[in-house]
């Protein structure tokens, strides 16, 4: 957080860019509005300083999500970046990783640095599921509970005041990119994209 807000130099998260957009590159449209986007950020926010001195630091997804792209306009700018997956996470069915450990470490360091009591307002488990014998079987979701509840706990107990945790989400809802195929929930609801069914819920192994 330090390095992404406060250092001088301006690392900074590209928040009008959704990750969302990365099923789209497809479209000339969306491919278009997010090279101009990352162009303007180069430079608003690199080309200005010396940064062939210091590092150039993208957080969270749109890195990944976009490398390809921030590759292109990076080589018009005389930057080579280098973005690649940690070789020692597990990643889910959509390139989300599974590391309760960096939980622990982002709480402790937002707290070392802010001083703030904190509150996790949406963090789960995404999966292809389906319904066998009237059930459904998360043991992933159970496991990325209990190893990140477990993190929060040793936070905890080295000193974040940390107030509550959401869990993303109680019930199976529509993703704004995946539809119905992409279920965070607690709850399964039963009906798919293109068949609403009857929405039976139907409560998962993790409930």
């Amino acid at each position: 957080m330090e390095s992404v807000y406060n250092l001088p130099f301006p690392n900074r998260f590209l928040a009008t860019i959704s990750y969302f957009l990365a099923d789209y590159l497809d479209n000339d449209y969306v491919y278009s509005l997010l090279t101009n986007n990352l162009k303007n950020f180069f430079i608003r926010s690199v080309c200005q300083y010396d940064y062939k001195s210091y590092p150039i630091r993208f957080v969270g997804s749109v890195a990944y999500s976009y490398s390809e792209i921030l590759r292109e306009v990076a080589r018009g700018f005389g930057v080579e970046l280098d973005i690649k997956k940690n070789p020692y996470l597990e990643y889910g069915h959509w390139d989300w990783s599974y590391d309760p450990k960096a939980l622990k470490m982002a709480l402790k360091e937002c707290y070392a640095r802010f001083k703030k009591p904190i509150m996790i307002c949406e963090n789960g488990w995404s999966e292809l599921e389906t319904v066998e014998d009237g059930k459904v079987h998360d043991q992933k979701r159970i496991d990325y509970l209990h190893d990140h509840i477990k993190q929060m706990q040793n936070a905890i107990d080295e000193g974040v005041d940390l107030i509550g945790y959401q869990h993303w989400s109680f019930i199976d809802i529509l993703s704004s990119s995946q539809g119905f195929d992409k279920r965070y929930g607690l709850v399964f609801v039963d009906r798919d994209n293109f068949n609403i069914k009857n929405c039976q819920r139907i409560k998962k192994d993790s409930f």
